[in-house]
């Protein structure tokens, strides 16, 4: 076995709750503002939903609306298992429909957000080179916020002092899969994960063969979501459900990645994650991380402190993942 890396970096892990704090909405509020973005553009979907709210929760009322974690385990599940049987549900698409409305609702919400010419003090320590993110959520903030700053930035690698190590491990809002990707565009609107961002004059790296590409939508912000739309059939986005270590196959270099971080990190800080049970994956990666190159991964390893305002949170990470952890009850703040 691999000897385990110098524990050398500063690494934050993301969820949803820091992009709420930054104007985005978390995954309790997705559907409603689906919802809310489809009785407001006429579109097909806010119908569509409704008809799968009835299908797989038939005793619930007309105007119930479920969890999101469990509404999208249910359509994953029709699409892999009942897909085509006589009695499924009659929307198959209705889960690649609900990717595309997401992605179009967090574009907008980054656009109209403002990002001040002098950054914002809590997420400079975050956004900083020789950091590493690593992060379960789809949006581009993080991106759109060092492509403003003019910092560095690279999605996944080794860390580097020179430039921020983005880690995604459920996708994002702008990479797209060979097969998903829409025809008649250059490959110079498109970029391979690994190209060094925010760096002026840098040649591309091409993307020939990739299999998993970003779609170059932060560049061209102003026009996200069109940028999007036109150029693949549906994000890749890894949709919040139990067991999805297939879906996580054409990315599984990021998981890597992401497991040699955290071998290497000194300090984890653990901002707006909650720990949620279907998030089995990330809570092993977590575990594995934080204690390879202890004996028994019961002695120190990395340093974990927990930010979150729910006690239950920490309780959870205490659990699962550090009995040293530290505890920081504070809510985070952008400014």
């Amino acid at each position: 076995m691999a000897r385990a890396p110098a524990r050398k970096y500063d690494t934050y892990f993301l969820g949803a709750g820091f992009s709420r704090a930054v104007g985005l909405p978390n995954t309790a509020e997705l559907l409603t503002k689906v919802h809310a973005l489809a009785k407001y553009h006429g579109l097909k979907i806010d119908d569509e939903l409704h008809d799968a709210y009835r299908y797989f929760y038939p005793e619930e009322a007309k105007s119930f609306v479920p969890e999101p974690v469990d509404f999208f385990a249910v359509l994953r599940a029709n699409m892999d298992v009942a897909r085509n049987m006589p009695g499924a549900f009659e929307h198959p698409s209705l889960l690649r429909e609900l990717r595309v409305a997401i992605a179009r609702i967090l574009c907008e919400c980054i656009r109209e957000g403002e990002v001040p010419a002098s950054g914002w003090s809590s997420v400079e320590r975050i956004i900083r080179p020789g950091n590493v993110i690593i992060t379960s959520n789809w949006d581009v903030f993080i991106e759109h916020y060092a492509a403003v700053r003019g910092i560095p930035l690279r999605l996944g690698g080794q860390p580097d002092e020179n430039y921020v190590t983005l880690i995604k491990l459920h996708g994002s809002i702008d990479w797209t899969e060979r097969d998903d990707r829409q025809a008649g565009w250059p490959d110079t609107d498109f970029a391979a994960l690994r190209e060094l961002q925010n760096v002026p004059g840098r040649r591309g790296i091409s993307v020939r063969g990739d299999r998993v590409v970003r779609i170059r939508a932060v560049e061209n912000m102003s026009r996200s979501w069109q940028f999007i739309k036109s150029r693949t059939r549906q994000p890749m986005m890894i949709t919040m459900s139990f067991g999805k270590t297939v879906e996580m196959a054409p990315i599984r270099d990021m998981w890597r990645d992401a497991y040699y971080a955290l071998s290497a990190t000194k300090l984890l800080r653990i901002l707006g994650y909650s720990m949620p049970e279907d998030d089995i994956e990330i809570r092993t990666l977590l575990r594995a991380g934080v204690a390879r190159g202890t004996k028994t991964g019961s002695a120190a390893g990395a340093k974990v402190t927990v930010i979150n305002p729910e006690t239950q949170v920490h309780v959870r990470v205490r659990t699962l993942v550090s009995r040293s952890m530290q505890s920081d009850y504070s809510a985070f703040h952008p400014s």
